[in-house]
Parts: C-alpha cells; sequence; structure tokens
C-alpha cells in the first residue's frame, strides 16, 4: 500500500475554503442544481446579483419538494456570508420554514432546551 499523498483532509478543506473565496468564479456553481449552495460562497464584486442568481435558479427547480430542499441548503450557506436580512429579501418568506431539515433543527433546538429546563428545575 503506498503511503498517502495528498495533505490530511482539514488542510484540504482549508484549501477548498481559500480557493472558493478568493479565487473560484461562481458561474462555473450554476452548471449542476446541487452545486448552488457553493456559488454563493464564490468570490464576486456584485454579492446582491450573485444571490439574487441563485435565487432566481433555485425558483426554477422542480418538483417543489426539491426546491425547497436546496433553497433551504442556499440560504444556510448564504447566513456565512451574507446578513440575514439581504437573504430574507430575495429568497421568498417562509420557504424555509416548509424545509424538514429546517423543521429537524427546531425541533432539536426544542429537545436541547427541554433538557437544559430539566437540569435545572
Amino acid at each position: 500500500m503506498e503511503p498517502q499523498t495528498e495533505p490530511p483532509l482539514p488542510l484540504r478543506m482549508l484549501d477548498y475554503w481559500v480557493r472558493l473565496h478568493r479565487e473560484e468564479d461562481p458561474q462555473q456553481f450554476f452548471s449542476h442544481p446541487a452545486l448552488l449552495p457553493f456559488a454563493v460562497l464564490a468570490q464576486t464584486r456584485n454579492s446582491e446579483a450573485l444571490l439574487r442568481a441563485v435565487a432566481e435558479r433555485v425558483n426554477q427547480i422542480q418538483p417543489d419538494s426539491e426546491r425547497r430542499e436546496l433553497s433551504t441548503v442556499v440560504q444556510l450557506m448564504a447566513g456565512l456570508q451574507y446578513k440575514e436580512e439581504l437573504i430574507e429579501s430575495i429568497f421568498r418568506e417562509g420557504m424555509m420554514r416548509e424545509s424538514v431539515m429546517y423543521q429537524k433543527i427546531l425541533r432539536e433546538r426544542k429537545q436541547e432546551g427541554e433538557r437544559i429546563g430539566e437540569q435545572r428545575g
């Protein structure tokens, strides 16, 4: 068995992150819907226009269930780089709330709060 020549995973992830933020053209992420969440993190001169373009592309996806799920992921990723108000103004109100993943996050938060309440009480 040959030794691994690639850097360890944490270094590779750092490299990907740096490339995404400093070098990558966001248009390449428009080639497949699954790549759209990464487009919002790519370098751009007009971040609002990029976010709007991604939202327009997401709104074209069918069926509705896939569109809602992808919208959730895009919005979560956009939250790493954009202000909440901008994301909300571009994406339709309520789409995030309809997502099963968003609902899962809410359930987990509720359970966590209940556990903390039980520990204190």
